[in-house]
């Protein structure tokens, strides 16, 4: 990669979309290959208070028996403020082998006193192993020998079972960015949304476009609508403004590179991944007969794979026949989860209900006041154990035991003893803030990671949320209120905005 010092800033979006299933153009950086004008360099001239400076991120992801992404980054420290960017972690999903690390090596560039480059390599022993919560671990480690005037790169590869939502590809960061890289490779069996999207919701314009295109290629065979793009270079919808552009592939490599972006200026609770410009990766349809080996990952196209045992998932070397995943609507999702064993069915599936129920009735009081009662008779003999998620992996009588619940159990747990005390109950699925911008064109796999209870008085929707450090009846966290959420029922399901204000009850229905 050519030199990173530049004097103005410039913004370039290069995209290239060949036929060939596989990378056909030079990396943009090499491990070790690192300039000395770099190191040298004492600020960044397109902005000078800039604590540090990313001179290349670079990814892959390519698509196969398992779904492989490579991530390299190098970064200038420029500042004492920047060395908290040698200082990295590495998430993934750890529950059932879904995903793992390899080849993860670190190091770290300085001059010495005679003016020659020194570099200092991060030891194994060094990078620790986190566990966040059942489902999810991270990579962390510190780069060794970093001062302000240092450069640090690291590269890893994470082999995982992801072949429906892809992970997002984000092009800035709080500290500018010289050179953003992402190309996605994936063969002929397999049909991706892939979405470049700049940092802003989508407006209505845009979702009505996205979502007639989305309806086209369900009326539409895969072939005739292929044949129909190629002279479109695969383009499915562009909004006017260029804001969002939207293709469809299979059997291709696509390139996207991004450089000279200014850094991000976020508020703190603000995430940068809902505001960088960004890609995004669905797949709508795979369809064919695929060898043995691909059976571990198209199981992961199972909405409940992470309550699967890992028995469930052994290859079956005899199947025979087609194998297809097709991109649902919202109506057959909402069906899907109302059906759910660990989502929908457990608003009817009893447990030992009646001692809390029974306590909260005895106090009396209004409609509010015993909805309240039963909200705290739940909170008092269980604690959140800290885990969001839509699906329950415990039944509640376990839960009541333990003494202990994930967000979705306890919920799900308070919408059946709404029920049972007669109220008129439903659950929302919500996606937090901190996840970023919610996806509402079409169902994005796993994008809700939490769900609440809509509680109807008198015409008036109150959300509940039994979860949390210091639950209360009525009241939200920032990281929910305000959000849109999906209210599950069987009919006039649609899209609801979640406050703790008691709104009037209205849906959109879809």
């Amino acid at each position: 990669m050519k030199s990173i010092i530049r004097s103005s800033v410039t913004l370039l979006l290069l995209i290239l979309v060949t036929n060939t299933f596989g990378y056909t153009s030079k990396v943009p950086i090499k491990y070790g290959k690192i300039l000395k004008e770099d190191l040298d360099m004492k600020s960044y001239l397109a902005d000078p208070s800039a604590p540090a400076v990313i001179l290349c991120d670079y990814g892959t992801v390519r698509v196969g028996p398992r779904t492989e992404y490579l991530r390299h980054v190098r970064i200038k420290i420029l500042s004492d403020k920047g060395l908290k960017y040698a200082n990295v972690e590495i998430p993934f999903r750890f529950l059932n082998q879904y995903e793992k690390i390899q080849g993860l090596k670190a190091q770290t560039f300085n001059i010495n006193e005679k003016g020659e480059i020194v570099k200092t390599k991060l030891k194994s022993s060094s990078i620790r192993d986190l566990e966040m919560d059942k489902r999810n671990h991270c990579k962390v480690f510190s780069l060794p020998d970093v001062k302000v005037g240092s450069v640090i790169e690291y590269t890893y590869t994470i082999v995982s079972l992801d072949c429906v939502k892809l992970r997002d590809w984000y092009f800035q960061n709080s500290i500018p960015v010289v050179w953003s890289e992402y190309r996605i490779s994936v063969p002929f069996k397999f049909n991706y949304l892939v979405t470049y999207q700049k940092g802003k919701p989508l407006d209505i314009q845009d979702q009505k476009g996205i979502a007639n295109k989305i309806q086209w290629l369900y009326d539409t065979k895969l072939k005739k609508a292929h044949r129909e793009l190629f002279d479109l270079n695969d383009v499915l919808y562009e909004s006017p403004s260029a804001a969002t552009t939207v293709y469809f592939i299979n059997g291709r490599t696509m390139k996207f590179v991004m450089k000279n972006m200014a850094a991000l200026r976020v508020q703190e609770e603000s995430p940068i991944p809902d505001i960088s410009q960004q890609v995004k990766v669905h797949l709508f349809k795979a369809e064919g007969m695929f060898p043995f080996y691909y059976d571990y990952m198209l199981q992961t196209a199972n909405d409940e794979y992470d309550n699967m045992e890992i028995g469930e998932m052994r290859m079956n070397r005899n199947r025979r026949g087609y194998i297809a995943y097709f991109l649902p609507t919202w109506e057959e999702m909402n069906n899907k989860w109302l059906k759910s064993d660990n989502l929908g069915t457990r608003l009817y599936k009893a447990f030992e209900y009646k001692p809390l129920l029974d306590a909260a009735i005895q106090k009396g009081g209004t409609k509010e006041q015993l909805a309240g009662n039963i909200f705290s008779a739940l909170t008092e003999n269980v604690s959140w154990n800290g885990q969001y998620g839509i699906y329950a992996d415990k039944n509640f009588d376990k839960v009541l035991k333990n003494k202990e619940g994930s967000g979705p159990e306890m919920n799900l747990m308070l919408a059946f003893l709404l029920k049972r005390a007669g109220f008129n109950v439903e659950i929302v699925l919500v996606k937090t803030k901190d996840k970023g911008r919610l996806e509402n064109i079409y169902p994005v796999k796993d994008q809700f990671n939490h769900l609440l209870v809509q509680l109807i008085i008198e015409d008036k929707a109150w959300y509940l949320d039994a979860s949390g450090k210091n639950p209360a009846f009525g009241q939200l966290s920032k990281n929910i209120e305000g959000v849109d959420g999906w209210l599950l029922r069987k009919e006039n399901y649609g899209w609801v905005t979640i406050a703790d204000k008691e709104p009037t009850a209205q849906v959109t229905a879809l």
